[in-house]
């Protein structure tokens, strides 16, 4: 009878330990790693009335540092193309966890143009976008997300007339975390 309940005792107290380690490991200062691909719309509006819209591919790797059971920071390096204009991307993005399965983020994003493939355009080398998103976990590894960013500066100016492009971008995307 004693060693029955002595037993009892050590698996419920080795559940209890397991769980209690668990919830731990999710906390401050966790950082994971992953790559995420996807669907890019990109609206290049410029300031006449001759605007370009496409669908491309990104892709990229991020990592995601938490910083609470319900804030995370996640930095991003992604390569994107628009037309004929190759951009490396970093968005730096607050992550608020709602649960589980579901989380918002925003952030400014860096774009670099990456290539000069229009003749005769001057190019600002590095402009800003503010950038809205949501993601699901689909499990603890797979995720989807989706985001919207809004260029806050103009990236090329394509001729002496002043027509330059404002970049704004709807992305939905898959994930992996390692």
């Amino acid at each position: 009878m004693k060693k029955q309940l002595l037993l009892s005792i050590f698996f419920l107290g080795c559940t209890f330990f397991s769980f209690s380690q668990e919830k731990k490991d999710f906390l401050k200062n966790q950082t994971i790693f992953g790559f995420k691909a996807g669907l890019n719309q990109s609206y290049l509006n410029t300031s006449s009335d001759n605007d370009y819209s496409g669908l491309e591919l990104y892709g990229g790797f991020f990592a995601e540092t938490s910083l609470s059971n319900t804030l995370s920071f996640q930095y991003e390096l992604l390569y994107s193309y628009t037309d004929d204009i190759s951009f490396l991307e970093i968005p730096l993005l607050l992550k608020y966890h709602l649960n589980d399965k579901w989380s918002i983020m925003s952030g400014p994003k860096l774009d670099v143009v990456a290539n000069k493939t229009i003749e005769n355009a001057l190019y600002e080398p590095l402009s800003v976008s503010l950038e809205i998103g949501t993601q699901y976990n689909i499990s603890k590894r797979f995720f989807i997300e989706g985001r919207y960013g809004y260029g806050l500066s103009k990236e090329v100016l394509i001729d002496s007339n002043s027509n330059s492009y404002s970049r704004n971008t709807l992305r939905l995307g898959v994930g992996y975390k390692f």
